[in-house]
């Protein structure tokens, strides 16, 4: 069984990096999802962020893609053009990072638990 453990990828976190290796364990970054699609600039800093979890992590990392407020089918073209772009985005931080895996959830709503999380 494989082992995979959910980080942001923020400096207090960079230290574990090497345990979490000598698991074997995956790491899964996320951020993708509140703190990230806030902004331009946040999705950069992310992208940042995540390049030195990259660059100090030689295992397999999977990113934890953009969830909250996306309908991967919606109705209204327009908003799926919209979502196709965050898609394309967080394959590209696939790419760019070497990802394994992206992760995505259909079906999730803001409502669910919007107000129980403050960074996801």
């Amino acid at each position: 069984m494989k082992v995979m453990i959910s980080i942001c990828g923020e400096d207090e976190q960079i230290p574990f990096l090497p345990e979490i290796k000598k698991l074997n364990a995956e790491v899964e970054l996320g951020s993708y999802g509140l703190v990230g699609v806030q902004s331009k600039q946040a999705w950069i800093h992310r992208i940042s962020v995540h390049r030195t979890v990259r660059s100090s992590f030689s295992g397999q990392i999977v990113l934890h893609g953009p969830f909250v407020g996306i309908e991967y089918a919606h109705f209204d073209h327009l908003i799926r053009r919209a979502v196709e772009k965050r898609i394309d985005m967080i394959f590209d931080a696939a790419v760019h990072l070497n990802a394994f895996r992206v992760v995505l959830h259909s079906g999730f709503t803001a409502e669910v638990d919007m107000f129980a999380r403050q960074d996801i």
